[in-house]
């Protein structure tokens, strides 16, 4: 009761007042905590407990995998199987634990936990077999997401979604769709996931269709869905971009994309939030509609408090040389985020592009009176089931010299082709 009217003092020394503690007055303190996310305490409860048994261990689990600590939910089910041969779990185990697999992208754990509720002959109902489905397409097993799927009796619309977002996950969007097709009802959630499995693989135009035929059959959008559609008014107006076509195409998605903000509210009900509309700032600002993005900003809640929307329109501002603008969302990235030398280094770059040398050192010594330095930055790409990892100017890779050699000749190339920007240095993109 304590807990439920947040006075967890005073449900604490209740708790530490009992003459007998008995093992449900430990489990309901732990549950408690777990739930308030306070899992020092929680942690520090179970250890004092005399006796855990499966609900204590179920509560610790399921807390932290609700909370996002995925590792060390799962260390504490290792412990759980330790203390007890490994066949110590139930429905609740299965699906905190299978939630936090996941998330953490632990693939064999998953597999294990799978096999031993087969081994023990645990029930599984549909809770358990979505959260395996769903687990299985995360973790980029879509065939065992489909074999789940097929044992199933009953379904509902989870499991029928959960296995639209496992064949979307790993590219198969033919094979979403057909099961999307097949669905006998479909919700929101279940469109919005096939829109942004399209949205997501780069065939934004047929994930603008399927919007289209969700709003034909009033089907309600939410929040979700507005994400994957402004992001793919985003993608096309690059593609068509790179295909030359007219300007007034470009500029029609761009405005399509701020339709369907206003449409959102007006519309569907859904209040846009801080992410559609750094989606659109970012469409803006690649198609150089700087002030437009500005104006957007500045509609925005919290505009001038998130870091997403003024990030954007920095790095356009960069792209496009607008110095007036960029020094306007600088100034205000640095109130939100004084030690990012990120930020600076690029205001910098930004002045030194324009020719305002003195400004591009002045951010510069501000950056060095903060002893601020910028992170390294490491790309990866995966060549043949290897990944290869890189830095600025690496010379520890195994292959440096054949990578060095082949960036000359592509460079000597390059030049040949007047690939050069306004600075005459080469573009390596």
């Amino acid at each position: 009761m304590y807990f439920k009217c947040n006075s967890s003092g005073c449900a604490h020394k209740a708790f530490d007042d009992l003459p007998i503690k008995n093992t449900h007055s430990w489990n309901t303190i732990i549950a408690a905590y777990s739930q308030m996310g306070r899992f020092d305490i929680a942690h520090k409860l179970f250890d004092e407990m005399p006796e855990p048994n499966i609900v204590s261990y179920n509560s610790l689990i399921s807390g932290l995998t609700r909370h996002g600590f995925y590792k060390e939910s799962i260390r504490v089910f290792r412990g759980m199987q330790k203390q007890c041969n490994g066949v110590f779990m139930d429905e609740f185990t299965v699906i905190s634990v299978v939630s936090a697999c996941a998330c953490f992208g632990a693939l064999e754990l998953l597999r294990q936990v799978h096999g031993v509720a087969v081994v023990i002959g645990l029930k599984c109902n549909v809770p358990i077999y979505n959260a395996m489905i769903y687990a299985y397409g995360k973790c980029g097993d879509p065939e065992n997401s489909f074999l789940i799927f097929n044992q199933m009796v009953e379904r509902d619309v989870v499991s029928w979604t959960s296995m639209v977002v496992a064949y979307a996950r790993a590219s198969r969007l033919e094979d979403a769709r057909q099961v999307f097709n097949q669905m006998p009802t479909k919700n929101t959630v279940s469109w919005s996931a096939l829109i942004a499995g399209f949205a997501q693989n780069g065939r934004s135009d047929e994930a603008l269709d399927l919007f289209m035929q969700m709003q034909e059959e009033s089907i309600q959008s939410n929040s979700f869905t507005y994400v994957s559609v402004l992001s793919a008014c985003a993608d096309l107006a690059l593609v068509h971009k790179g295909k030359q076509l007219h300007g007034h195409i470009i500029r029609s998605l761009v405005y399509e994309g701020l339709r369907m903000l206003e449409s959102m509210e007006q519309n569907y009900y859904v209040i846009p939030r801080s992410e559609h509309y750094a989606i659109l700032i970012d469409l803006l600002g690649r198609k150089n509609i700087l002030n437009e993005a500005m104006e957007l900003i500045e509609r925005a809640p919290d505009g001038f408090n998130h870091v997403g929307m003024l990030g954007a329109l920095l790095s356009a501002c960069r792209i496009h040389g607008n110095l007036d603008l960029a020094c306007r969302a600088g100034a205000a990235l640095f109130k939100l985020e004084p030690q990012n030398a990120g930020r600076h280094v690029m205001l910098s770059n930004i002045y030194s592009a324009a020719g305002k040398w003195v400004e591009a050192r002045e951010a510069r010594f501000l950056m060095e009176a903060k002893r601020l330095t910028k992170d390294t930055a490491y790309s990866w790409i995966e060549v043949r089931n290897t990944r290869h990892q890189f830095i600025a100017k690496d010379e520890f890779h195994c292959e440096m010299e054949e990578i060095y050699a082949l960036l000359d000749k592509l460079s000597d190339h390059m030049k040949d082709a007047w690939y050069l920007t306004n600075n005459d240095k080469l573009i390596f993109s």
